[in-house]
């Protein structure tokens, strides 16, 4: 996973949303953000990654 990158959350309140990767892992975990969903850090394992992010 990388910045960035489209994933589904599946696991939590809220499972099923769309986030997007704002940070690198550490410790297992990332900074998610999305429409509807808090801006927190989230265990890689309760996300499916969907798309890449687009590399500049």
């Amino acid at each position: 996973m990388e910045i960035g990158d489209i994933a589904i959350k599946t696991k939590g309140r809220e499972a099923g949303r769309k986030v997007t990767i704002k940070s690198n892992p550490k410790n297992g975990r990332v900074l998610i953000e999305g429409k509807n969903v808090k801006t927190k850090e989230c265990n890689v394992q309760h996300l499916f990654l969907v798309e890449k992010g687009k590399k500049k």
